[in-house]
């Protein structure tokens, strides 16, 4: 039941509660910040639920989440507000925190805090008539949404300058389209929250709004998504800024907020869909001080939208070891251009594997950006094979702290053939000056939470799960003493500062059952000079 959830949670989170109560102190100068939450997700559900309860901020880079340190700045949200992610598309934003003053300075990162799916329904997901306090819709399907290690918050790093007498608009996306990722335990349906938050500055930001023909956004199978991407020359190759989902019944798609972009900084624009060939359309400037409402670069008008071309796709497996919260990306080259992302999903990060995953096989269809022809006239767009042929890319697994795999030129093929075998990535090395540790745990499994079918220990940075050590059946109460190996650290005369980890498991069983066991309580490893090691007991929580 609910009061017994909350009871045996209780321990866990009262640190964290009595200090997120803890206000700046008065200062005789004061800035302003005010978060807003957007997103652009994908049609895949109907809607994704989160419970925000706090936000922290901290001018230093290397501090680690700590309840009591008297480094960060704490907000509470009290009462704590339940929002729908899926309904932040076209633009819209939600306030979340409205006029936050804090002594102005140069804030390095902030953590932001969902309510624990696991915790009692707070008033607001009650009011909202949900199961969890994070929660996923589909059809009839309400499933549990997962936020690994709630209690330690997710991380997002600035900086964000906040003048005296001044307002900072920080519009905070989730990117739930990639960021929820359906995990299955045992014979229950249910999501995981794997979080690569992004940030903009509302007063210096700008707007792209664009069509697609109806024929193509009325296929509810296509599932299609719309990237902002710019050349990274240090990277050799392009990264997404931002992601948008396409309106089933009218073609319209919104990729806002963006930084503004012109010339060299403009975007380039890639369509795709399940079923379509890939559309690009390049040099796409982006205005500052635009909106979806006003001013707002115009890419194919409702009567005159872009056009889509139906194709063929193929599909793929595959894997990556020692790094399982790795995001994959797919990129084609189009003659001498700088290589596009065409696709990019994370694997599972439980399990460190993709299933069945479409990509175009055919051509790619192309134009450069005229703001004459994109605002009301014909656009014609012309069809190029990447190099070496149709349905040819590139994969690159990348994760935060850790190297990519390789640079987008140089990744692991992939092409029609790859159907037939599946694909794997040995797991990727630390950035420079970290190099591999092991956090070694020690979980204790009593008889209450046994059998368990199913048991995988699992390390976040920031709320975001690195590696995942699955160990598979766990039939009577023991001690288990594993190793999270791969995860960034430091040495002895060369410490790494960012290491600082939180560490926890799920554990289930293969039937349809309401209780997920959950380590607790969720320690925090500092592998910053080796090693490290950490404790915590296996728990059982019964779920609504």
């Amino acid at each position: 039941m609910r009061p017994n959830r909350r009871a045996m949670l209780l321990p866990l989170f009262l640190a964290f509660a009595l200090s997120a109560c803890t206000l700046p102190p008065p200062s005789a100068e004061t800035g302003n910040v005010t978060i807003v939450l957007t997103d652009s997700p994908g049609f895949a559900f109907d809607n994704a639920w989160v419970t925000v309860r706090a936000v922290w901020f901290h001018k230093v880079e290397t501090a680690p989440f700590d309840s009591t340190s008297t480094g960060w700045v704490r907000f509470p949200l009290d009462p704590a507000m339940t929002l729908n992610l899926a309904a932040l598309s076209g633009g819209t934003v939600r306030t979340v925190f409205d006029n936050l003053a804090l002594p102005p300075g140069t804030y390095r990162q902030l953590l932001l805090f969902l309510e624990p799916t696991e915790n009692a329904l707070t008033p607001s997901a009650m009011a909202n008539g949900l199961r969890f306090n994070n929660q996923v819709d589909a059809g009839s399907l309400r499933a549990a949404l997962r936020v690994p290690n709630a209690a330690q918050g997710i991380r997002l790093a600035g900086p964000f300058q906040i003048d005296n007498a001044a307002l900072l608009r920080l519009a905070v996306d989730f990117d739930i389209g990639h960021g929820v990722i359906p995990f299955n335990r045992g014979a229950v349906q249910e999501f995981i929250l794997q979080p690569r938050l992004r940030a903009f500055d509302l007063d210096n930001a700008g707007a792209i709004v664009g069509f697609i023909d109806t024929a193509a956004a009325g296929d509810n199978t296509a599932f299609f998504e719309v990237l902002a991407e710019q050349i990274d020359t240090t990277l050799g190759g392009r990264v997404v800024r931002r992601a948008a989902a396409v309106n089933n019944a009218t073609g319209r798609f919104v990729l806002y907020p963006l930084v503004p972009g012109t010339a060299s900084t403009a975007y380039d624009i890639v369509i795709r869909g399940i079923g379509w060939q890939t559309t690009i359309v390049k040099t796409v400037p982006v205005n500052g001080g635009t909106t979806p409402g006003s001013g707002a670069t115009v890419r194919g008008t409702a009567a005159k939208p872009i056009p889509m071309t139906p194709g063929i796709d193929f599909r793929i497996d595959g894997s990556i070891t020692a790094t399982s919260g790795a995001l994959a990306k797919f990129y084609q080259t189009l003659g001498t251009d700088a290589p596009y992302v065409i696709r990019q999903t994370n694997f599972d990060p439980l399990s460190g594997t993709i299933g069945n995953f479409p990509l175009a096989a055919g051509q790619v269809n192309v134009d450069t950006f005229n703001p004459t022809t994109y605002n009301g006239g014909t656009i014609i767009l012309i069809g190029q094979t990447p190099t070496p042929a149709n349905g040819s890319y590139l994969l690159v697994a990348e994760s935060p702290l850790y190297n990519p795999s390789a640079s987008p030129s140089g990744g692991l093929p992939v092409n029609p053939s790859s159907a037939l075998s599946p694909f794997t990535i040995t797991g990727l090395t630390p950035t420079s000056p970290a190099v591999p540790t092991n956090i070694n745990v020690t979980a204790t499994v009593p008889f209450s939470v046994v059998p368990m079918d199913n048991v995988v220990l699992f390390a976040t940075f920031g709320g975001t799960i690195l590696n995942a050590l699955p160990l598979g059946n766990v039939p009577d109460a023991t001690i288990l003493t594993n190793a999270v190996m791969n995860i960034p650290g430091g040495q002895s005369g060369s410490p790494f500062s960012l290491a600082f980890y939180g560490v926890s498991a799920y554990g289930w069983t293969t039937g349809a059952d309401n209780v997920l066991r959950i380590g607790t309580p969720v320690p925090l490893a500092k592998p910053q000079t080796g090693d490290a090691s950490v404790a915590f007991t296996i728990q059982k929580v019964t779920l609504p």
